[in-house]
């Protein structure tokens, strides 16, 4: 089914003369399903590049038994201090070249590629999706391209104490960075994902939308192609102590340019 990993990796490498390579951590790898707890596929990087540019990955999935792959959706997200800077998500028969109700055999892996922008990043992950999740990968509504070309950086949050009239108050936090436009048409608008995730187990991303998740639209940029701007986000919801010990907020790019 398709070409062999060896001839993905000569095919998609066989041009890169860089010898820079960006040094990242081993992610934890998950595989992310929306009603189950039964994950059904299995995905595994094999190769990663740097080419000074781009982050090319080449990842196999595997089936614990057989399932069709219509539905399931492959994600590449970069992460800049813990926050999701960028992704690509793509429908998994596209990816893999083959019909939407292809079964996968246990025992008979299959390969694919992902590419993201390298700058800036110093984890990544690579996740499969499906259910609700999936479904959104294919979605009109969505330019997953104008997504993909807009990436959020040098992110910082920060704990600030709430002020209330019994104490304690809890903290409320504070996410500033800048938005930049690496793509060739106008940015005039966007929407953000803004939720809590885990603490436990350095950057979990598992969930990829928090069934918490908020969606904030930021308008009347004008902001051009190749230009950045910074941007500050108050999380005006007052969380416990205890709560801030557990969990830490995220933001990620849901829509560009949305109609």
């Amino acid at each position: 089914m398709g070409k062999t990993l060896d001839e993905l990796n000569q095919a998609m490498f066989q041009e890169n003369t860089s010898t820079e390579e960006m040094t990242v951590e081993k992610p934890a790898l998950s595989a992310h399903s929306s009603n189950s707890s039964e994950l059904p596929l299995t995905v595994e990087i094999k190769n990663e590049v740097n080419d000074g540019r781009n982050l090319h990955v080449i990842a196999e999935v595997s089936a614990k038994h057989r399932w069709t792959i219509s539905g399931v959706a492959a994600r590449l997200s970069g992460i800049q201090a813990g926050q999701e800077v960028v992704y690509k998500q793509e429908v998994l028969a596209k990816l893999l070249g083959v019909d939407s109700d292809t079964v996968l055999a246990p025992g008979e892996p299959v390969s694919f590629s992902l590419s993201i922008p390298s700058e800036g990043l110093s984890d990544y992950q690579v996740e499969l999706l499906w259910g609700e999740a999936a479904r959104t990968t294919a979605g009109a509504d969505v330019n997953q391209a104008a997504v993909t070309s807009v990436s959020l950086k040098n992110l910082r949050v920060e704990a600030v104490p709430a002020t209330c009239p019994r104490s304690p108050c809890g903290v409320s936090f504070e996410i500033s960075g800048d938005v930049f436009n690496e793509g060739h048409t106008t940015v005039e608008a966007f929407v953000l994902g803004v939720g809590f995730v885990g603490r436990e187990g350095g950057v979990d991303l598992s969930r990829r939308i928090p069934e918490n998740e908020e969606l904030v639209d930021v308008t009347g940029l004008q902001l051009s192609s190749g230009a950045s701007r910074p941007i500050h986000l108050v999380i005006d919801r007052p969380v416990s102590l205890e709560e801030a010990d557990r969990y830490r907020p995220v933001v990620r790019i849901v829509d560009v340019n949305p109609k």
